[in-house]
């Protein structure tokens, strides 16, 4: 039996790049399409210092990020099955000396048939996040098609009396087509949009809630650890 343990190319070059293939008839900037309303009536926060190493720092909305991230891909049989794993954790320092926490896991398991690649456990990934207690977000994946489809996923964003729902993005504005992999993330409370997600750039760009302290809060949280994560690739 053969296999091979692949590192993962980071996703912040990959996602970039379909971007600008999927736009290349337009001259603005790639991005996701966002809903009118939450551009705007939200604040677009991005994270200043953000390197593209395993760990590191950045200055994010007036708090100090410091972040451990890693991805692997475990190929048995020549690819004929793939196991991808990842991780994030992080830790959000506030002026006033409070500070938040996260711990993230990422799996996903995939075999090819012949021709046809299927997944017998498509992508899951689950966070923790404190405070308060007892928050979590959780997304999967939808199991692909016979047809090429984009890679859509959903999920849930539970905190007290918060519950978000999380879907992917993936209609660039400009281009004609949509991209394979998300190019960002919205969250939804009940229907209306009130955060978002960009990973267009090299690094993660933020549409965060202006009113709501807590809900700010948490889709900051949330957002950080859709932007931190790394997912393996074949390289």
């Amino acid at each position: 039996m053969s296999h091979r343990l692949l590192v993962a190319l980071p996703r912040a070059l990959a996602v970039p790049l379909a971007a600008l293939l999927a736009g290349c008839a337009t001259v603005q900037p790639a991005a996701p399409v966002l809903p009118d309303a939450l551009q705007r009536d939200s604040d677009r926060v991005e994270a200043h210092g953000l390197g593209f190493g395993t760990q590191g720092s950045a200055s994010v909305d007036g708090r100090t990020l410091r972040f451990q991230r890693s991805a692997s891909r475990l190929a048995l049989f020549d690819t004929l099955y793939t196991a991808d794993s990842a991780r994030v954790d992080f830790t959000l320092d506030a002026p006033d000396g409070s500070s938040a926490r996260a711990a993230c896991r990422m799996r996903r398991t995939e075999a090819a048939v012949g021709v046809v690649a299927i997944q017998p456990k498509p992508l899951s990934f689950v966070c923790t996040l404190e405070p308060p207690g007892g928050s979590t977000l959780t997304m999967s994946e939808e199991r692909p098609g016979a047809t090429p489809q984009p890679q859509r996923r959903q999920g849930r964003v539970q905190s007290g009396s918060h519950s978000l729902q999380l879907e992917s993005l993936h209609a660039l504005r400009g281009a004609a087509w949509p991209s394979g992999r998300p190019v960002g993330y919205l969250f939804s409370e009940s229907g209306r949009p009130v955060a978002a997600v960009d990973l267009t750039g090299t690094r993660p760009v933020l549409h965060l809630p202006r009113d709501d302290a807590a809900l700010r809060q948490l889709t900051l949280m949330s957002g950080l650890a859709l932007g931190l994560l790394w997912e393996p690739s074949a390289p």
